[in-house]
């Protein structure tokens, strides 16, 4: 079974986030390290180990600039097999729906009989993407699982 696993890249969680004082919808990006949004690894542990079990392939795939890559090397450390990086400045502050669209168009390259995400984004608390991305790609989903077999 191939699997695709959608990532974000987040502001670590014992960082100090402070708001632009110029522009308050924005953070001080200085000296923040940038993680694995650690639903997103949940999510990578689950499709390793299933595309293991199946002798499948796994992709991660993330919107962000340059420096998300860290993240789709990070998963890869997991064992993913493959990353993509839609490297586009505008579409990271776009809104949710938007974005599955951009993941959607992005997932037609990708042969994938499973597509999973994260139970939200720890630095927006979003937690539409997966079922967005699922009407948009004419897709049965299911939110929040305890079990994957």
């Amino acid at each position: 079974m191939d699997i695709a696993v959608i990532l974000k890249q987040v502001p670590d969680t014992e960082a100090q986030i402070l708001v632009d004082p110029d522009n308050q919808t924005r953070i001080i990006e200085d000296d923040i390290k940038w993680i694995l949004n650690p639903y997103d690894e949940f999510a990578v542990e689950a499709a390793v180990t299933l595309a293991e079990d199946t002798d499948g392939e796994t992709t991660a795939i993330c919107i962000g600039t340059d420096g998300a890559e860290q993240v789709i090397r990070t998963a890869m450390a997991m064992g993913v097999d493959k990353g993509i990086l839609i490297n586009d400045e505008t579409a990271i502050t776009l809104d949710i729906i938007t974005q599955s669209k951009v993941l959607a168009k992005a997932l037609e390259d990708v042969s994938a009989d499973l597509i999973l995400c994260g139970r939200e984004f720890i630095d927006t608390n979003e937690d539409a993407l997966g079922a967005a991305l699922a009407e948009f790609m004419d897709l049965p989903h299911v939110l929040n699982i305890t079990t994957l077999e």
